[in-house]
């Protein structure tokens, strides 16, 4: 497969789920470009060939949750073998996974984890990424991951420790705005002051989800519209990043795909606004 060299992920593109790659594929909508859960696609399968057919007609990105950056347990290189494989046969333009730990002593843990916002940290993570990246031959993204716990032992904040990373290793940041708001209401921590920490030039992907209220405060569930609030602050913070792509990122719960367009439309709209 020759994709020309004029594709490229921009503008507002859209997750890609696996209940409407059918549809994708026979109605062929106008999003410029598809991001999907590279975990659901390492291994053959049938949905691995739908994905291959859309990736004839679309830029693909492949986001991942299984590469366990944060983490002190070796890289896993079955794992970054299959995914490497997977971004040749896609030839998907961005790779991108999470700030955070899922494994430990080999066991693997569903979520994703926080790290410690700490000088020994980033250089830890930093170098983890290089290694990947250097497996992949190109560079990654690394995205702002919410979190339900401040560790008492950061000396650097969220911001600081996330362009350190970057500056190091020469990834880009997938900036969530939907996690960076989560983590302003439940731990007070100001988006202002995340912002002012993260050099936009590092900037290489934006991510709008929803979330849910939770018993003890919100939850990123991906399974609802973006809140007014996220819609309010993309429209204040964009016009500064106005060179990274931007995506609706919709997980579970899944609706028709013209709700997805709405939204994708919504945030065209608005990113059209800023460009002006």
């Amino acid at each position: 497969m020759a994709l020309s060299m004029e594709r490229a992920c921009r503008g507002v593109g859209v997750g890609l789920r696996i209940p409407h790659l059918r549809h994708v594929l026979e109605q062929k909508p106008r999003i410029p470009w598809f991001e999907v859960h590279s975990c659901n696609y390492l291994s053959h399968s049938p949905n691995r060939d739908l994905l291959l057919q859309v990736a004839e007609h679309y830029p693909i990105s492949l986001h991942g949750v299984s590469l366990n950056l944060g983490g002190i347990d070796p890289l896993d290189l079955d794992y970054l073998r299959a995914l490497r494989q997977l971004r040749d046969d896609t030839q998907a333009l961005l790779v991108s996974d999470h700030v955070c730990f899922t494994t430990l002593n080999g066991q693997y843990y569903h979520d994703l984890l926080p790290v410690p916002f700490t000088l020994q940290g980033a250089q830890h993570l930093a170098l983890r990424v290089e290694q990947v990246q250097e497996m992949l031959g190109q560079t990654i993204l690394v995205e702002n991951a919410t979190r339900y716990y401040h560790y008492p032992e950061s000396d650097m904040g969220e911001g600081e420790f996330l362009s350190s990373v970057c500056r190091q290793s020469g990834c880009d940041l997938l900036l969530d705005i939907s996690n960076a708001y989560i983590n302003q209401q439940n731990l007070g921590e100001p988006i202002r002051e995340l912002l002012k920490q993260l050099p936009t030039e590092i900037i290489g992907e934006i991510h709008l989800g929803g979330y849910r209220q939770g018993e003890v405060g919100l939850v990123d569930s991906h399974d609802h519209p973006m809140s007014e609030e996220v819609w309010q602050l993309f429209e204040a913070i964009y016009p500064s990043m106005t060179h990274a792509p931007i995506l609706i990122e919709w997980d579970s719960d899944l609706p028709s795909f013209d709700i997805l367009e709405l939204l994708q439309q919504r945030a065209n709209g608005l990113a059209s606004k800023a460009l002006r």
